[in-house]
Order: structure tokens, then sequence, then C-alpha cells
């Protein structure tokens, strides 16, 4: 009873912060390490309640999907990801997570197009996370989604990669750009030869079939340096390069055109310092 209760107050106070645009985000980003160049950032949704404080997207995501206030949340994202990325440089893209209830939508691929034309954002500037477990659906109508998504223009990335529902079979036949592997393979690898034998593994993997990698979850010296040595071309998220950024401190970084250094975003080195990015 107490968790009905608690579930309902989060209900009410969404569906507030959805009417008072409490709904914010957060961008971290994605870097090349090897030159600490930045090519895209994830947008992290956050929200922060007047009463309750910061609420955890794992505590009021999972009661929006049941409540139906996901269509809105993720027509409010899209809305502001792409914002966000029209005040950024040209080349710099911003990802944004998906659902798989959102994918089920009739109209998904028309939102996030015509709200990406109304920001004068081109959709090459966009990419869409999607997780593991659209696998499980094997609705055919999602794929034909993704298929038209990427066809106009629109980047394609499996976040999470790892985390139990991996197919090698439908990884082939979606039409993805980036493979993001899950923080854990990261954790354990420099404790545990297996572990790290199977990170290995799965880098060269995706890369023998011409999708880019992300490695999720970086927040050590030694775990960025062990991804230059085994795989230099993957690229890095994570805590190493320092927190997530309000929207403006991003803005800001991304238009000075600096390289990243670990630890602290804010003090970039010079751009013609950089090396072994292209």
């Amino acid at each position: 009873q107490d968790a009905e209760v608690e579930r309902m107050r989060i209900e009410s106070s969404l569906r507030r912060a959805l009417d008072s645009d409490e709904l914010t985000f957060v961008f971290q980003p994605i870097v090349q390490p090897l030159c600490g160049r930045i090519r895209s950032c994830e947008a992290l949704l956050r929200w922060d309640d007047p009463v309750q404080g910061a609420v955890s997207p794992a505590v009021f995501l999972p009661v929006a999907e049941e409540c139906g206030l996901m269509p809105a949340i993720t027509d409010r994202t899209i809305s502001m990801a792409c914002a966000a990325v029209a005040t950024w440089p040209a080349d710099k893209s911003v990802a944004v997570n998906i659902s798989p209830s959102q994918l089920n939508r009739e109209d998904i691929v028309d939102v996030i197009l015509r709200t990406a034309a109304s920001h004068s954002v081109a959709p090459s500037r966009l990419e869409v996370e999607i997780t593991e477990n659209i696998f499980l659906d094997r609705d055919p109508d999602i794929f034909r989604r993704l298929d038209a998504l990427h066809a106009a223009g629109v980047g394609l990335s499996l976040d999470d990669f790892g985390t139990g529902y991996s197919n090698l079979e439908y990884i082939t036949r979606l039409p993805l750009d980036k493979i993001k592997i899950d923080r854990r393979f990261i954790r354990e690898a420099l404790e545990k030869d297996r572990e790290r034998a199977l990170l290995c593994g799965i880098l060269s993997l995706v890369q023998t079939i011409g999708l880019q990698v992300v490695v999720e979850g970086v927040e050590r010296m030694d775990q960025l340096e062990f991804l230059i040595a085994e795989i230099p071309t993957a690229e890095v998220q994570g805590f190493v390069y320092g927190p997530p950024l309000r929207p403006e401190m991003i803005r800001d970084l991304l238009k000075a055109g600096p390289s990243l250094i670990p630890g602290n975003p804010m003090k970039p080195i010079a751009t013609n310092q950089s090396v072994g990015c292209r």
C-alpha cells in the first residue's frame, strides 16, 4: 500500500512537472580519447522536484510508462535536445535515449523529424539511442521506423550493449551506426582476465562489422589508458572527463572548440595540440 501511495505521489508531481517545465537536461560529452575531441553529447534527463529534490530517472520513468506520460516526456525531451544542439557548432550532435514503448508509436518518426526541422536542425545531428530489450518485442514495425529514421539521416546507437538481450543477427539487421558498451565491462576489465578478454573481443567484433564503439562508464585514468592501448579508435563516455554539464556550460565548452583533458572538462588543451583524430 505504501508503494502505491508513493507511485501516485510521483505521478501527480510528474504531471505538475510537465506543466511547469521542471524537466531539464544535462549533457555528457562522448570523446575521442587520443585527442580529446568531442563528437557528440548524450542528453541525460533530470527532474529537480521543488519538494522532494532530485528524483532519479530510474524512479520516475517507470511511473511515466505506467500512467501514460511517456509520450509527453518523449516529445518534450526531443524538443529540448533539438533546441540545445541548435546552439552548438554544426559538427556536433546530440544523443537522446528513446524507450521501446515510444518506438511503438506510429508517429514517432514524424515527431522526431518535424521537431528537428522546427529548430532548423539537420537530422544528421541527432542520434537516437535504443536499448537491447527492443529485441524482445521483435515487432517489424519498430524495425521499419528505425529504418525510416536512418534513411532520413538520424544516427542510431545501441545503448548498454551486453546487458542481456544481445543478438548478433538483429545487430547486423538493424541500421546501426554505433554500439555503446555497458559500463560493467570497463569496470571489471582491469581486475579480471576473463572480463578483459571479453571486452577486447567485443570491441574488436563491433569494429570489424563497421560500427563505431563507445565505452560507457570510464571513470579512472587506468581505464582510459587501457582503452587507448587496446582500441584507440573507440570513443569514451564517463566521469574521467568530468560530470555531465548544464546546457549553457556544454554550449560554451563546444563553442570554445577545445579538446578535453581527463578530470577537468572546463580546462581545455589548445586545439593545435590535438593529435590522432580526423
